[in-house]
């Protein structure tokens, strides 16, 4: 049942927005138009709650004009501000992953942090998570100049504690940056669900455990009807019992119909089970 509505101005037309709350505010982050170029910005937008109205929003031109910023994933930090993930653009083909912090207080947003990893010409931040201790995992996509072949896009790790960088990467995720990625952890382990493309040239839901090293414990795969259809990651999370839930959706490739979807990895049988609730409408 639908409780209320709302509508945000201006945002950009092809980049996700995530909500988040944080003491009694809902923030919804993404990119919006800019006020100045027709490039997008980084963007927050702080909501009340109690009546879906817009208390303030801040933007951030972080390249001054010459591309666009994109913000993917946030997560709250000990001191209630938003730690935000993402990438500016560079050139015309190319990001740089970049760290914003905003301040829920004041509500100014700034740039903590970008960079390449090395051998990288374009990285992308997908998702952001922490452990309870001051330091920020990340993972994103990543183009590397010495790969080859179509899926030379790695899926890469990253951390953020006062410094940005690039832990490890995994080859042969994908060919483009139209993949999604999220991670969420616990004090020991991380959780990761990414889109892979597999060999019919559709998306696979991956899995990944990790420990705090960023070495890989556990990976899973799942397809839920043979080649012809995308597994699309949407969220992911740790239930009350410490169990992972992955959300999204599983769409036909020829209709673009397709259900809203979740997964489930349980650590104690180490199975990853899916479902989906709700058939969606061609579109």
């Amino acid at each position: 049942t639908l409780v209320a509505s709302g509508t945000i101005s201006g945002l950009a037309p092809e980049n996700d927005v995530k909500a988040v709350y944080a003491g009694a505010s809902l923030y919804i982050v993404g990119s919006a138009s800019g006020p100045t170029t027709q490039k997008v910005d980084a963007a927050v937008f702080k909501i009340n709650p109690s009546n879906l109205l817009m208390v303030s929003s801040a933007t951030l031109d972080s390249t001054v004009g010459q591309g666009d910023d994109l913000i993917m994933a946030a997560t709250v930090a000990a001191s209630g501000n938003l730690v935000l993930a993402g990438a500016f653009q560079t050139s015309a083909t190319s990001y740089r992953a970049a760290v914003w912090n905003y301040n829920t207080g004041s509500g100014v947003l700034t740039l903590l942090a970008a960079q390449n990893a090395a051998g990288s010409d374009s990285d992308l931040l997908e998702g952001i998570a922490s452990t309870g201790t001051g330091k920020y995992w990340m993972v994103g996509y990543s183009s590397f100049t010495a790969d080859s072949g179509r899926d030379k896009v790695r899926l890469s790790l990253w951390t953020y504690d006062g410094a940005l960088s690039h832990v490890n990467s995994r080859l042969g995720y994908a060919d483009s940056f139209d993949y999604r990625a999220g991670i969420t952890a616990n004090s020991s382990n991380l959780f990761i669900a990414a889109e892979r493309r597999n060999s019919a040239n559709n998306k696979d839901l991956t899995f990944l455990k990790t420990d705090l090293t960023g070495f890989t414990e556990v990976e899973s795969s799942w397809n839920s009807s043979g080649p012809n259809r995308h597994e699309v990651v949407g969220g992911i999370a740790l239930d009350s019992n410490g169990d992972v839930i992955i959300t999204g959706g599983n769409e036909d490739v020829s209709t673009s119909s397709g259900a809203s979807a979740y997964w489930k990895y349980t650590a104690t049988t180490g199975a990853l089970a899916g479902g989906f609730p709700k058939t969606l409408g061609d579109g």
